[in-house]
């Protein structure tokens, strides 16, 4: 295995390095947003109802996502072998910035959460709910699951 954060700054391309992300719904439009994570702690976070049509967060919306790393938080290039990391964010609403929301306690949404790593020395792409396309592509609502926040 290996680890790898090449990305420091926000809305880089941070799903080649060692990422987490979290695709959501949050209203009934169509509209998900992709949160993705290097092990760093660097987000891209964007918007729209396709995987062609994405805009990104602006970076005063991203600033209020409070992040960590078990890693730091500066980049460095792929360590073969290391690979053990966590990270932990706590999201604002505001990050959801198509829409204007206040609470999502007792709603039902959909979305998938995923672990990838496109440019490591061995690519990897995992999901929680199965996605059933002949390439890796984990923008494809049709196969996000159900959550159930209380």
């Amino acid at each position: 295995g290996s680890v790898r954060a090449r990305y420091g700054n926000d809305n880089g391309s941070v799903w080649t390095d060692s990422c987490v992300e979290f695709f959501v719904i949050p209203g009934g439009d169509g509209i998900y947003y992709n949160i993705e994570c290097n092990c760093i702690g660097t987000i891209l976070v964007g918007a729209g109802s396709g995987r062609s049509e994405r805009e990104h967060a602006t970076q005063n919306a991203m600033n209020g996502v409070q992040r960590w790393s078990s890693l730091g938080r500066l980049p460095f290039e792929e360590r073969i072998g290391e690979t053990g990391w966590e990270v932990a964010l706590i999201i604002p609403y505001t990050v959801f910035f198509k829409h204007k929301i206040s609470s999502l306690n007792g709603k039902t949404l959909k979305g998938n959460f995923y672990k990838c790593g496109d440019e490591l020395q061995t690519p990897h792409f995992l999901s929680w709910n199965p996605i059933e396309t002949e390439s890796p592509n984990f923008h494809v609502p049709e196969y996000f699951g159900t959550l159930v926040l209380e």
